[in-house]
């Protein structure tokens, strides 16, 4: 038996793959726009760091410092260093980064553990000596003192122990944000998929019984995969033309989407079921996320266009 790659089969998989895409980039454009209202980046970010060091202030670590208020706390103070404001993508709010380097955290520590023990402690036996003489009883001292097992005998190297160590809890707030973005992908996805009427049961049917729109579809979908993988829009602005021109493209297509007087499901019991089993597919496609549906659409693609015989070409009799 042969299989012909040039089937409407296959190309009822690409069209529908490529309103899948569209449909996932309106999602993740209303979900990168909440996360920028809400500051859900940089509200994680402050709280990872926050967990990371600890409620101490500066005096618990030494209470005769002179750095400021003695009452204010240390991941306060290494959250306003410069180092880490220069890593802010929303200048606007100074008191919360959205993004934080390794090595930039790492040198904001050092130099407030260096200013909170009142010496210079540029050499490695100086912010050594620094280190252990906080207190005890202290976990955030307990901590840094422990780090200073894996560094040698610089200053680099205590660093690299810093950065280390911010990574692994960075890995944490990743992946808070991760369940933070899924739950509500999932939940937007279901509102685009209602809301835009959009059913995979009755969009296959139009594909199936239409061959003019799923040729047309399937030419926008080869001219998407032309084009370059999809970015997370890291602004309103950014998310907001994301959702407009992949709406804009969606009413281009031809397809049962959108809301009219010729395309409802409740003309009957079955069109209603049909319809609510269509809308449940498409959101769990959508849950999948845009970047899925273009590699997809792309492995698609390849597939067909590989797979397509020359003109007058005989296939593999069967």
């Amino acid at each position: 038996m042969s299989l012909d790659l040039g089937s409407p089969a296959l190309e009822i998989a690409i069209a529908l793959s490529f309103v899948f895409f569209l449909l996932s980039l309106i999602v993740s454009g209303c979900t990168e726009f909440v996360a920028w209202v809400t500051k859900r980046r940089s509200r994680n970010l402050v709280r990872g760091i926050e967990g990371l060091l600890g409620d101490e202030t500066v005096s618990c670590l030494n209470p005769e410092a002179k750095v400021g208020d003695g009452g204010a706390k240390v991941s306060d103070k290494v959250l306003a260093h410069p180092l880490l404001q220069s890593d802010n993508t929303t200048p606007a709010d100074k008191k919360r980064p959205s993004y934080v380097s390794a090595r930039n955290f790492a040198t904001a520590l050092i130099e407030t553990v260096r200013s909170v023990g009142g010496t210079a402690g540029r050499t490695y036996s100086e912010l050594r000596s620094t280190v252990e003489k906080l207190p005890e009883e202290s976990p955030l001292g307990m901590q840094l003192r422990a780090l200073l097992a894996d560094a040698d005998s610089s200053v680099a190297d205590y660093r690299k122990s810093l950065e280390g160590w911010f990574d692994d809890s960075m890995d944490r707030v990743s992946g808070w944000y991760k369940r933070w973005s899924q739950a509500v992908t999932v939940g937007f996805a279901i509102v685009v998929a209602v809301g835009l009427n959009a059913s995979a049961i009755r969009i296959v049917e139009r594909l199936d019984e239409s061959p003019a729109v799923r040729a047309a579809v399937v030419e926008q979908a080869d001219a998407a995969v032309e084009s370059s993988a999809p970015e997370a829009a890291e602004t309103p602005q950014a998310a907001g033309d994301q959702i407009e021109k992949s709406y804009t493209e969606l009413k281009s297509l031809k397809l049962p989407l959108m809301w009219s007087h010729e395309n409802v499901p409740w003309v009957s019991w079955k069109a209603f079921g049909l319809s609510l089993l269509g809308w449940l597919i498409t959101a769990a496609a959508l849950s999948l996320g845009a970047p899925f549906w273009f590699d997809a659409l792309g492995r698609l693609s390849r597939l067909r266009t590989t797979g397509k015989r020359p003109e007058g070409e005989a296939g593999p009799q069967t």
